[in-house]
């Protein structure tokens, strides 16, 4: 971690100043190996190869963390791949209607960086300060892909945690987090309390509209068998059940004439454009956890109602959610969204 990250990192617990009482390591910028505290409550957080862990202790000792959120940190050490062309459309498309400009001289949080592919589009596109929280071991390869990078700050920590000082964020997106936690609905309101009033939030969420047989058919195998594969099986599954959805998106789903008959021809059809690695690590990652909310689009709005947004819903692909609203100057403040 560089010192510059302590502007805005704070204690999960109070949400008050860190501060460094200890550096056992150090390269360069880097303080790699040391200790955090707390300038109000006193607690002790550890920084370990590079990365400040703040997590609070019954984070990491509940059920679903080993559940889910460990699979997870596999499954990035496995398709660690952070540069690929077709990143950028696929992340604009997760965040839609946000364009690159938005992101300029703003103070960013990605809530679950996992990889950390999207930090390094944000800071491209001229973010201030990038903030990558994970839950998971996956933040060692998010911090492997940007720690060359000086305005990027990866962290552990929780989204029901989230290790920020108030009044520090300007932009925050989540992209295909919030449905694999316990309640997603309080992992939304705790991204949007930690943005400014004023600021932006965008988040990504699988769409019940569509999935009814995934609900059913899938999450039960998902929940009861491949969330509890080891790695190496779960990757070889994943790796026959990609050939077929690969062979597909490169051969009939090109066809549009077919676009009436053909099952999820949007979604499939936009996985053409993609590696077969990169669609392999999607059916990877649809196999792994044990909790998925698939939400309907108005589930979803109530989120963002309830923080008192008005959002923006787009229905991407047919088969999920991208949200996208301004968080209120008050709780009065009627506000249509500002994207530049």
């Amino acid at each position: 971690m560089r010192i510059e990250a302590l502007e805005y990192l704070g204690c999960p617990r109070c949400k008050e100043k860190l501060e460094v009482i200890r550096v056992d390591n150090q390269e360069g910028e880097h303080i790699m190996e040391g200790e955090l505290v707390c300038t109000a409550c006193n607690t002790r957080y550890p920084v370990v190869r590079g990365i400040p862990r703040l997590l609070p202790p019954e984070v990491m000792d509940a059920d679903w963390y080993e559940r889910t959120v460990r699979r997870f940190g596999k499954q990035w050490h496995i398709f660690k791949e952070a540069h690929h062309d077709f990143y950028e459309s696929q992340f604009l498309s997760f965040i839609q209607p946000v364009r690159p400009e938005h992101f300029r001289d703003k103070v960013v949080l990605d809530a679950g960086c996992g990889k950390g592919r999207h930090i390094l589009l944000a800071a491209r596109w001229g973010a201030k300060a990038v903030i990558g929280v994970d839950l998971s071991e996956a933040v060692e390869v998010s911090f492997a892909h940007t720690r060359h990078l000086p305005h990027v700050h990866i962290v552990q920590g929780d989204i029901f945690h989230l290790p920020l000082q108030p009044n520090k964020i300007d932009y925050a997106y989540s992209v295909g987090v919030i449905h694999h936690t316990p309640d997603p609905a309080q992992a939304f309101r705790s991204i949007a309390k930690v943005v400014n009033p004023g600021g932006t939030l965008s988040v990504w969420v699988y769409g019940r509209e569509n999935n009814g047989w995934i609900t059913s058919l899938v999450n039960p195998v998902r929940k009861h068998f491949t969330s509890r594969m080891p790695s190496w099986l779960l990757k070889l599954l994943s790796f026959i059940l990609t050939i077929p959805v690969y062979l597909s998106a490169k051969t009939i789903y090109r066809i549009k004439s077919l676009s009436t008959i053909l099952p999820y021809y949007d979604y499939i059809a936009h996985l053409g454009d993609f590696s077969f690695g990169e669609i392999w690590s999607i059916t990877y990652d649809h196999l792994t956890p044990s909790i998925a909310y698939y939400l309907t689009r108005e589930e979803f709005e109530s989120y963002w109602r309830s923080v008192g947004i008005t959002p923006q819903l787009v229905w991407r692909n047919r088969n999920s959610w991208a949200g996208f609203g301004q968080i209120p100057l008050s709780v009065h403040a009627s506000e249509k969204p500002v994207i530049a």
